[in-house]
């Protein structure tokens, strides 16, 4: 990832991803059981990823391509995520 095209993410931007990511995430998506604690951090200039982490998890984080759908998805594909080592993401970030 070139962290060189990501803006980190305050106030009502933040909160707005925030509740878009979590209308994505359907049952079968490998983020489901932590998406209400998830947060959104920072978001490509590139593309509709977003960089989210669930605070109490001090080893990873995710980047997760926003379809914008309005409803969850059925496909635990979908939306696209990976996983992301918290090392390997520049301080600020997160």
């Amino acid at each position: 990832i070139d962290w060189e095209y990501w803006d980190v993410l305050s106030g009502e931007q933040m909160m707005r991803l925030t509740r878009q990511l979590q209308k994505e995430i359907g049952a079968a998506h490998q983020l489901f059981e932590i998406v209400s604690r998830l947060q959104v951090s920072a978001r490509s200039r590139e593309s509709d990823d977003i960089l989210v982490s669930d605070p109490s998890d001090l080893h990873k984080a995710y980047v997760v391509h926003l379809a914008w759908s309005d409803w969850p998805n059925e496909d635990a594909n979908f939306p696209w995520a990976c996983v992301i080592p918290k090392a390997q993401i520049p301080k600020g970030f997160l």
